[in-house]
């Protein structure tokens, strides 16, 4: 997510957000939105997150997988 976010340039208060899209999961980069849970990685927030979203992600694990298509979210 860091990576990300430094490749995007992006102020200090736009995140990683992941959110549903087309009935699937989407990495995009954002605000943080009242309610969101936020994560932190080495004390910078990286990841933030909907209720709705973290339901959804409770017992998954998260990871990116380098594809020809170039990086894609994945849930394990």
């Amino acid at each position: 997510m860091a990576g990300l976010l430094e490749r995007a340039e992006a102020p200090e208060d736009v995140f990683a957000r992941v959110e549903q899209e087309e009935g699937a999961l989407a990495l995009h980069i954002g605000h943080a939105h009242p309610g969101d849970s936020t994560f932190a990685h080495e004390g910078k927030t990286g990841l933030v997150l909907s209720d709705e979203i973290c339901q959804q992600l409770a017992d998954s694990t998260l990871d990116v997988e380098d594809t020809d298509d170039g990086s894609r979210l994945c849930r394990q």
